[in-house]
C-alpha cells in the first residue's frame, strides 16, 4: 500500500489502532496495581521516564480551611517502589521462597515521594503503618522524625500459593494467578478473602477511632488493604474516594465532621 492510500484510509476511517496493541498497553497498566501487588521486572530503556529520582502524584483537593480545621482526617497513602527483582522458572513450591523475600523487601532508591505528598503527611497528628519493611520505610521516609505505630493489622492481603512442582512461571505471573484464585476463594497457606474484609473492618475503625482522638491520621499501607479499609470508611460516612488511588506514593484522603456527643 502506497502512502497515498494510506493517507487517504487515514482521512476515511481515521488512525487506526491495532487491537493488539491496545490489549498490550491496558495489560501494562492494570496488572501492577490491580491484580497483583507486585511489580512487573524492570524494564532497561534509555532515557526512560523510570529514571526519573522522584514521582510527584496530585493530591487530592481538601475542604476549605475553616471547613478542614473542624473535621477529622484519615489520609492513605500507599508505600513507595520495593527494591526486588522478579524470578523467572518457579514452581508454585518456590514462588512461596520468593513471597518471604517479598515481605522483607525495602524502598528501591529511586522511589521518592513528592513535595505535597510529604507536605500532607507531615501535619497529621498520628502516623500507622504495616509492619512490612516496605510500610515502614516508606513512613520513615515522608515522615522522618516521627513517631508511629507499625501493625500487622495493616498488612497487605497475603497471596496464596500451591503445592505444585509444575508448571514453571514468572513469579509476576504467578502473583497475577493466586490473586485471581484468592478473589475466587481459594487460600491455600494464606488468608481468605472474607478474613481479609473482616480485618479491614477492623483496621477501618482502628483509624476511625485515632482520627477521633487525634483529629487526622495517616495510614502508610498496601494496595488492596488501602481499597478495602477505602470502602469501609465510605460505608461508614467518611468523605472520599471509594477506589483511592492505586500508584506507589499515591494519596487519599477521608475526611469527616466530628460526632456531637
Amino acid at each position: 500500500m502506497t502512502v497515498g492510500n494510506v493517507q487517504a484510509v487515514r482521512s476515511r476511517y481515521g488512525t487506526l489502532h491495532l487491537p493488539w496493541d491496545r490489549c498490550l498497553r491496558r495489560i501494562m497498566g492494570i496488572c501492577p496495581n490491580i491484580l497483583c501487588s507486585h511489580p512487573i521486572p524492570d524494564v532497561r530503556i534509555a532515557n526512560h521516564q523510570e529514571n526519573m529520582t522522584s514521582s510527584e502524584h496530585q493530591v487530592p483537593r481538601l475542604r476549605k480551611q475553616a471547613d478542614r480545621d473542624e473535621c477529622m482526617r484519615i489520609v492513605l497513602l500507599r508505600h513507595g517502589k520495593p527494591v526486588i527483582a522478579g524470578r523467572k522458572g518457579l514452581s508454585a513450591l518456590e514462588f512461596a521462597e520468593w513471597l518471604d523475600e517479598w515481605e522483607q523487601a525495602g524502598l528501591c532508591s529511586r522511589s521518592l515521594p513528592g513535595q505535597e505528598t510529604m507536605a500532607v503527611a507531615a501535619k497529621c497528628n498520628s502516623k500507622w503503618c504495616s509492619n512490612l519493611q516496605r510500610s515502614i520505610c516508606s513512613l520513615k521516609t515522608v515522615c522522618p522524625e516521627a513517631d508511629f505505630v507499625a501493625s500487622k493489622l495493616f498488612r497487605e492481603l497475603e497471596l496464596p500459593h500451591g503445592p505444585w512442582h509444575w508448571p514453571r512461571l514468572h513469579s509476576t505471573a504467578w502473583s497475577v494467578i493466586f490473586r485471581l484464585l484468592g478473589f475466587w476463594g481459594f487460600a491455600y497457606q494464606a488468608e481468605s478473602w472474607q478474613q481479609a474484609k473482616r480485618r479491614a473492618q477492623v483496621a477501618a475503625q482502628r483509624l476511625a477511632d485515632a482520627a477521633e482522638a487525634n483529629q487526622s491520621v495517616l495510614l502508610v499501607g498496601h494496595f488492596f488493604m488501602n481499597r478495602l479499609i477505602a470502602r469501609r470508611l465510605v460505608k461508614d460516612g467518611w468523605e472520599g474516594p471509594t477506589f483511592p488511588k492505586g500508584g506507589h506514593w499515591a494519596v487519599s484522603v477521608y475526611e469527616k465532621a466530628p460526632s456531637l456527643s
